[in-house]
């Protein structure tokens, strides 16, 4: 989980904060080549989809968001809540649907490995999707 750091001025006075998104410490492997926010609306989703060969890294960085994900092994969902701060990876050939059942806007930073690009863009449908 992403954690939350005060920020103060010279003067020692809070000033705001800062949130670390992705050092490459965690996973020296693994550098993001791409970082975009994606903001799901108050009531609405995105997906279900499938990405084949491209890793989800999803850092929530304003509001909450519900993130369902299918093995597809077993078959069985599984369900993550991301409040500010919180991060998920979802790994490739696992398919999944970001839900924002509040009434604010959620904010999401995707940074997805490998990154999209138009000669790769690694989105397929998911046609049997049964939220549990």
């Amino acid at each position: 989980m992403g954690r939350i750091i005060e920020t103060r001025d010279p003067q020692g006075k809070t000033n705001g904060w800062l949130m670390p998104l992705w050092n490459v410490e965690e996973r020296p492997d693994l550098q993001p080549a791409q970082v975009y926010l994606t903001v799901v609306a108050p009531g609405c989703s995105k997906g279900p989809h499938l990405h084949k060969i491209r890793e989800q890294r999803y850092h929530c960085i304003k509001g909450a968001v519900i993130i369902v994900t299918r093995d597809e092994k077993t078959g069985e969902y599984s369900t993550a809540y991301l409040w500010q701060g919180d991060r998920l990876i979802v790994k490739a050939g696992t398919p999944s649907q970001l839900i924002n059942n509040s009434d604010a806007e959620s904010w999401i930073i995707n940074m997805p490995t490998p990154a999209w690009t138009p000669g790769n863009r690694d989105e397929w449908p998911v046609d049997d999707w049964e939220l549990p």
